[in-house]
């Protein structure tokens, strides 16, 4: 495996994101000699999180919709794509179009490099799900397509690949946890610590059966690094926890350390669980979970209290 200070150039897209703000902030928190010669970040948006000095002196902000032709003159020598990563509205139609369409404006874009980048990108634990056949065309239509375009993208990228000859790394990302995430609202973890600092209530729209895992945003991000420079470049690794918790245990947990109530819905969707088995990837790239989901929720709800002067 190589190491990250061996790597010359590393262009992160989606770089504003939860999962590119994870990635920025773990590698500040690296030595200086450890971190790469020179960091782009290509964001939509532009970066509204402040960069500690020794990132900011090494690196460059792109602004680019990347859903238009790239027009981005740099030629890094490793790209992390992230770009429409936890998108508002996930499972639209337009998001899964926006998806593919930045993927194939990335592939033109690295036809035209000099040298080939390593590429990794970030994929969908519900891929796993479609290939399995647990996701239903008729019933879960919305996600069931996301699935499906998730799947196509990975496999024209593994298709290019070859084509164009670049190193590619695809992992499959499941559900997270950790600070960055408090302002997304549409994930379990974050809805209940939210809800529960500010209103001291609980409400669980979904099944409180339903099983998840919460892979902390520091352990995501050391992962997702360390498919970056493996020399045993993958197209099937699961980033994810293999710690299951229940909807009723995540909720439960939130409001014994906030003293918040829970509800439930009287009518609540079938339970399904959303697992990774991490096994093989945890062995491919030498990493293990680290901070538990408990503590991820503590350090939320600490977080959330600062934030608001509920300390």
């Amino acid at each position: 495996m190589l190491s990250l200070n061996q790597v010359r150039s590393l262009m992160i897209t989606g770089a504003s994101g939860f999962v590119g703000r994870s990635v920025i902030d773990y590698l500040s928190k690296l030595p200086q000699e450890k971190l790469p010669l020179e960091i782009l970040l290509v964001t939509r948006n532009g970066i509204h999180f402040p960069l500690v000095r020794k990132i900011r002196d090494i690196t460059k902000i792109i602004k680019s919709d990347l859903r238009q032709p790239w027009s981005i003159d740099f030629q890094p020598t490793h790209v992390i794509n992230l770009a429409a990563d936890g998108s508002f509205a996930p499972y639209s139609a337009e998001a899964n179009r926006d998806f593919e369409l930045i993927v194939r404006n990335l592939l033109y874009w690295i036809s035209d490099c000099t040298e080939r980048p390593r590429l990794f990108h970030a994929s969908s634990g519900a891929c796993t799900e479609y290939e399995l056949n647990l996701l239903n065309e008729r019933i879960f239509s919305p996600r069931y397509e996301f699935a499906k375009n998730r799947k196509n993208v990975e496999d024209i990228l593994e298709s290019a690949s070859k084509s164009l000859s670049f190193d590619l790394s695809v992992a499959r990302l499941f559900s997270f946890s950790g600070t960055h995430l408090l302002k997304k609202r549409q994930y379990a973890i974050s809805d209940f610590v939210n809800s529960a600092v500010l209103e001291n209530r609980i409400y669980i729209k979904g099944n409180p059966n339903t099983i998840r895992s919460y892979l902390h945003q520091e352990s995501m991000a050391e992962w997702i690094l360390a498919a970056l420079i493996s020399t045993d470049v993958n197209t099937n690794l699961q980033i994810g926890s293999q710690s299951a918790v229940t909807l009723h245990e995540l909720a439960t947990y939130v409001s014994e350390i906030t003293h918040a109530t829970v509800s439930y819905s009287q009518n609540p969707p079938l339970a399904d669980t959303y697992l990774p088995k991490n096994l093989d990837t945890r062995a491919k790239l030498g990493v293990e979970e680290g901070k538990t989901w408990e503590i991820a929720v503590e350090e939320m709800v600490n977080e959330m209290r600062v934030h608001y002067g509920r300390a």
